[in-house]
Order: C-alpha cells, then structure tokens, then sequence
C-alpha cells in the first residue's frame, strides 16, 4: 500500500508480509485519515506489523478539513501531509487490502459493491472493535484468516443497506471542531480495543 505507514505485529506472522489494511469514508478528508494514522499507532504500541492505508468512495485530492487537521494535531498526529484518494475497483485490486474497514455501513455497501470479492473481509470499524472484544485474535492462534472468517460468519449484506449509529462513525464535516474532536476520542478508542486485542 503505497501511502500506508508500516508498524511491526506481535503476532508471529510466519514470514509472511504484514497484515494490509484499508480505511474507508466518504471523502478522505476526517474520519479514515484519523483512523489510518491512529490505527497504526495503536498497532505499532501493540508490537503488531501492518501497512495502513485510507480512501475515500467520493472525491480524492481534496484537501484535509481543517478542524479535523487540528483535532489530530491535539491527538499528537500530523495529517497535513495526507492528500485524499478516491476508493476504486482498480485501487482495491492494486492494494490488495487482507482487511477493509469502513467508518459506516454506507461506506462499506460502497466498497463491496466495486468488488463483491471482498465482502468476507470488510468490516465497519465499530463491528471490528466488537469483534475483537468478543473473539481475541488469540482465540484463533493468531491466524488473521480464521479470525476474519470467524467474526464474519453469518453476515448478511443486505443488513448493512440502513444506517445504524451501533455500526457507523458520524461524520463531522462541516460541524464545529468539538465534532471533530469527539469523532478523534471515538476513533482513538476503537483502535486500541481493535489493536489490544
């Protein structure tokens, strides 16, 4: 993942190369960029090897919202550097993600329907976060494959097509900075549950 950032795993990878990891929202410009970054810090704290990588499914190369750029900088997190993309059917076969992971429902209809392929392998952030706490990763012997499989059967798409605060992250653009001050906390806290577990 070209614009990913690389932290190591604890988990014994046998050799293989790390865990590829895909963000997704609306626009590239609040929730999956946090999350790309705060994800990678929490797994790196974690001793976990991973590339992370954000997109969004409108848009790309728009500019980071403002309040969003000062609200990570509170975090300790630089994203002035981060320049939006747009999420495509080719970027996703190019990318090759082992997990996608939407900031909502929508997001996660979207990305499934440029590639139905990988429907066993997307989850919305708050899902993974649950997951986690219900099945450690440990529970599996550290195989990313049958965790992802294990925490994924059942699934249903057609569950996914209405919106649910349970699963989604609410988007603050275009509200005041405490939204995106509260969207950072939400974020920083789904991934540490995702990572320490």
């Amino acid at each position: 993942m070209s614009s990913g950032t690389a932290v190591s795993f604890g988990v014994d990878m046998g050799g293989r190369a790390p865990l590829r990891i895909l963000v997704v929202c609306t626009a590239n410009v609040c929730r999956s960029p946090v999350a790309e970054r705060l994800l990678s810090r929490h797994l790196g704290l974690a001793g976990h090897q991973a590339l992370v990588a954000s997109a969004g499914v409108l848009g790309g190369e728009l500019e980071m919202h403002p309040y969003t750029i000062e609200a990570a900088r509170l975090g300790g997190i630089d994203l002035t550097d981060h320049v939006s993309r747009r999420l495509t059917a080719d970027l996703l076969a190019v990318e090759g993600a082992d997990l996608v992971i939407a900031m909502a429902r929508e997001q996660l209809v979207q990305a499934v329907a440029l590639d139905p392929s990988i429907w066993p392998r997307t989850f919305t952030l708050k899902q993974l976060a649950r997951a986690a706490l219900v099945t450690p990763l440990a529970d599996v012997d550290g195989d990313w494959t049958r965790w992802l499989q294990r925490i994924g059967s059942g699934r249903h798409t057609d569950a996914f097509l209405i919106p649910d605060p349970a699963d989604d992250v609410a988007d603050p653009y275009g509200s005041p900075i405490a939204a995106h001050l509260m969207m950072m906390a939400e974020i920083n806290l789904l991934c540490e549950q995702i990572a320490g577990r």
